[in-house]
């Protein structure tokens, strides 16, 4: 075994060799299911803006800032998930990390450490899903499916990068000639998707309705 000072040497000269690292910019998928996916995300930050829009009309919303800003990120967040799709920014950190693991001489127990580092993604990603679930404990239901979601569409993005053999081959299994990579990130698009339209069409509800008195819900309407 390398002393821990030999181990900080070796890694220290990781840093000029990323510039020989394979992944370079790029169109990562260049195939058909690639380009649908980049678009579906591409409609979903478009939904997301409009909801940011639609806020005025959701009263339920804890505060009109917190609503706007709300899905106001939600669109950031997918409108870098559509870059990425093609750039690929995962397979660049996956080089890295793995380049930096043969640097400290530890590649031999790579396993173990995709292993330690899945389940540490995922308690972050239900720790996350924990917080935005208390955050908007008092928002209309449909923020459960956004928070569900933006979690399990960026978890699975990051255990998809770590090229763990058992993930990858899970991802490989075609039924009825559907991926499941593609069921399982176009299932997590989706979810934000839904959403976002449901609450856009919340706002047009209030948008035909008195802003007060016993008739303001719509319930209330025949």
């Amino acid at each position: 075994m390398m002393s821990p000072t030999a181990k900080f040497a070796a890694f220290a000269t990781l840093v000029p060799a990323i510039t020989d690292i394979r992944w370079r910019p790029g169109i990562g998928d260049p195939t058909v299911m690639g380009w649908v996916t980049v678009a579906a995300y591409l409609v979903v930050w478009w939904l997301c803006c409009r909801a940011s829009l639609a806020g005025a009309r959701i009263r339920e919303a804890k505060s009109l800032g917190e609503h706007k800003l709300y899905w106001l990120v939600l669109a950031a967040v997918f409108f870098a998930l559509a870059i990425n799709k093609q750039l690929d920014l995962q397979s660049l950190f996956t080089e890295v990390a793995r380049d930096a693991v043969r640097a400290m001489d530890l590649y031999e127990s790579r396993r173990a450490l995709q292993r330690i580092f899945m389940l540490s993604v995922l308690c972050v990603g239900a720790a996350s899903l924990a917080l935005l679930f208390w955050v908007t404990r008092r928002s209309p239901r449909h923020y459960f499916l956004a928070n569900v979601g933006l979690v399990y569409i960026l978890t699975f993005i990051v255990v998809r990068g770590t090229s763990f053999h058992r993930v990858d081959q899970l991802l490989r299994v075609t039924v009825l000639g559907v991926k499941m990579n593609w069921f399982f990130e176009l299932g997590g698009i989706a979810c934000v998707g839904i959403a976002a339209r449901a609450a856009m069409g919340r706002a047009k509800a209030y948008r035909c309705k008195p802003p007060d008195g016993p008739n303001s819900s719509p319930a209330n309407n025949p």
